[in-house]
């Protein structure tokens, strides 16, 4: 017998989901995770998501001049959060009753309660992908040339000479190839000018100016200016080649979202994550004397919409079925409910 979804609804009822940023760095992984648990939330439930922070509430209500009289005015017009999501509870109390269900805590730690390996909630979705893609082609049309490695910079863990020598080694494998660096929100300055110097070198030494170009974009750059253009995402989805030089949950389940192999350059430093990953096939240990890089262009990997339900199912469903805002499908107890009423029906007298 089919279960009718739609019969068990207690409502019409849709929540409203919170992501409270807060004073963190709106640029963090932990940041995107969050904001991608909500919205993944508000899709599973029919709800609505807003990420709450200073720049938002300004344009939202540009003639209040503190922020307190901001929240007061979102408040009035949205209400109090079903579920909030946030780094920690500090500063949400005004946004909260005591029904609201509170998802708190660090992002990774939220990935791996599902399963123990590197890949942790993200934004990514394959339309951003998409049209992040395209606007990269249009803003490096000039610049982009041949084959292209994306290496993902997070710190400086070995020779920047050798690691200079081995990519441009690998970028000529190609007639053409653009080795295009990118940092995150901890890349330190120092480390960013080493690497870059480290290739830069590499290029002259192997008198490939002509065959080999290196382009890149400091995360730095958009600290000092926010409205500058970030090819991060775009990146990612036109690369031909990803590399992860550093130990970064949220790049790594960024990159994996493109279903391409990731070549990992602190594999010897893990603690079990990736080398569970390295068995599936998205990951590769990247070495100064492998001989070539091997993209493989698998399934796309993302665990976001998974965090998300198990979010709602064990933090938020017992809040949610209160209010008739939990959709049936997501709601083990009325199924298993539902599911032991048909079986009483159509047992033998």
């Amino acid at each position: 017998m089919t279960l009718n979804i739609q019969d068990h609804f207690s409502n019409r009822g849709r929540p409203y989901i919170y992501y409270i940023l807060g004073d963190d760095e709106p640029t963090r992984g932990d940041s995107h995770g969050y904001a991608g648990i909500g919205r993944a939330m508000a899709r599973k439930l029919g709800g609505t998501f807003i990420q709450i922070d200073d720049e938002m509430l300004g344009r939202l209500y540009p003639g209040q001049t503190s922020s307190y009289e901001r929240e007061n005015c979102f408040l009035r017009d949205y209400g109090v959060a079903d579920i909030v999501i946030c780094r920690g509870v500090y500063g949400t109390g005004r946004f909260t009753d005591r029904d609201t269900v509170m998802i708190e805590g660090r992002n990774e730690n939220l990935g791996t309660q599902l399963d123990k390996d590197m890949l942790v909630a993200h934004h990514i979705t394959p339309e951003l992908l998409h049209t992040e893609g395209l606007r990269f082609r249009e803003h490096y049309q000039d610049q982009i040339e041949g084959t292209l490695i994306a290496f993902l910079l997070v710190e400086n863990i070995a020779s920047e000479k050798l690691l200079g020598e081995s990519l441009v080694l690998h970028a000529l494998q190609n007639d053409q190839a653009t080795i295009f660096l990118t940092t995150c929100w901890r890349t330190t300055e120092s480390d960013y000018e080493k690497v870059m110097q480290g290739c830069r070198d590499a290029i002259r030494d192997a008198g490939a100016e002509s065959r080999v170009r290196l382009v890149s974009y400091h995360l730095n750059d958009e600290k000092g200016n926010p409205h500058s253009y970030n090819p991060y995402t775009g990146l990612l989805d036109q690369s031909d080649h990803i590399i992860l030089w550093g130990r970064s949950h949220s790049m790594f389940s960024e990159a994996a979202a493109t279903g391409k192999t990731i070549h990992v350059g602190c594999l010897q430093h893990d603690n079990g994550g990736y080398r569970h990953l390295e068995g599936k096939g998205i990951v590769r240990a990247y070495s100064f004397d492998m001989p070539a890089l091997e993209t493989v262009r698998g399934t796309p990997v993302n665990k976001t919409v998974e965090i998300a339900e198990k979010m709602i199912k064990e933090r938020a469903a017992y809040s949610l079925r209160k209010k008739g805002m939990l959709p049936f499908e997501l709601d083990d107890y009325a199924r298993y409910e539902a599911e032991r009423q048909i079986r009483m029906k159509t047992a033998p007298a």
